[in-house]
């Protein structure tokens, strides 16, 4: 996954804009934002149930997944739920209730089947099918799910100037090493220093 690169914003766009022509373009939407807006994992997001992001019919503040859902299931994890993301996730709850589906405990990214949330290599498909629509082409690796996730890593990296603690915090890593091998950087040079003065254990 570390292959995975970020998007840039005009292809975070673009995206966006390819998924608005399917049956389930708010579910998919949502996905994407939720995913460069908090960093969750594919995992994590797919684990989401409709009261981790709305609790009588109001938006909540954060997004929070609690240590059983997480990686390594070590701690839980709250995300800010960005501006930016709330007219997502509040188009995909109103057609969530518009079909009938309106229990807390349901999970939030729905598939058509059981009332079961869909799987990562139906997300993984969904997203690179729709990248490919619009003409966001990489390496083998370069373009997959966590490309949602390194560009919330890219994008705090410029919020944070560039500190690499705020960084792994952010994306909840267990060491700095994790977040500097994690990184994309732009230049060659500043990714050696990082590296150098952050080893691996």
């Amino acid at each position: 996954m570390i292959g995975c690169r970020p998007l840039i914003d005009s292809e975070i766009q673009d995206l966006l804009r390819a998924l608005g022509s399917n049956p389930y373009a708010a579910r998919d939407q949502c996905l994407v934002v939720l995913g460069i807006t908090t960093g969750f994992r594919i995992s994590e997001l797919l684990s989401l149930k409709i009261r981790d992001l709305s609790i009588g019919g109001v938006l909540n503040s954060h997004v929070r997944i609690p240590a059983s859902r997480m990686k390594g299931k070590r701690r839980p994890r709250a995300a800010v739920l960005a501006d930016f993301a709330r007219p997502f996730v509040d188009a995909w709850i109103e057609d969530l209730k518009s079909s009938g589906v309106d229990g807390g405990n349901q999970p939030f990214f729905r598939g058509r089947k059981n009332g079961a949330a869909i799987s990562r290599v139906q997300a993984y498909r969904i997203i690179v099918e729709a990248l490919n629509r619009c003409d966001v082409f990489g390496s083998p690796g370069e373009l997959g799910t966590h490309c949602l996730r390194k560009t919330f890593a890219a994008k705090m990296w410029v919020a944070h100037d560039q500190n690499i603690w705020k960084v792994q915090n952010a994306l909840g890593h267990a060491s700095p090493a994790s977040t500097v091998a994690y990184l994309s950087f732009e230049d060659s040079e500043q990714a050696q220093a990082v590296s150098t003065a952050f080893p691996s254990a």
